[in-house]
């Protein structure tokens, strides 16, 4: 429940900005867990696309949390929500490719896997 309330306290204070400035992706850390949202606005998902690694022209904000480095991996995510696209509980590292100015692809590599774990692109058209 604290990290429910202290996101919810963030998402509160940043996500308007977010939506008013059109940005596309919102990194973060601190939550030692790996996890991609779908673009998601006020809990509200904006785009359920059938693919869920590629995003064009995303409506809202997909959220990345990159905690994964350090402290013991958190293990308390009670809930699914709609929003979420993918989320591991592991070590790793994320890496970005961007390949021009409209487009760029983001991959989590999980150390236990050996491997790229999670990747996806977001396209703007």
């Amino acid at each position: 429940m604290f990290f429910y309330v202290l996101t919810a306290a963030v998402r509160i204070a940043w996500e308007p900005f977010l939506k008013e400035f059109n940005v596309d992706l919102f990194l973060a850390g601190h939550v030692h867990v790996y996890e991609r949202t779908l673009p998601v606005y006020d809990n509200v998902v904006y785009n359920d696309y059938e693919d869920r690694s590629v995003y064009v022209n995303p409506s809202a904000p997909v959220h990345v949390t990159i905690g994964t480095a350090g402290a013991a991996i958190v293990d308390l995510w009670e809930i699914e929500p709609d929003w979420l696209a993918f989320r591991q509980r592991s070590y790793g590292f994320g890496y970005m490719d961007v390949h021009n100015a409209t487009a760029l692809t983001m991959h989590f590599v999980c150390n236990a896997a050996s491997g790229i774990s999670d990747t996806f692109t977001i396209i703007k058209e």
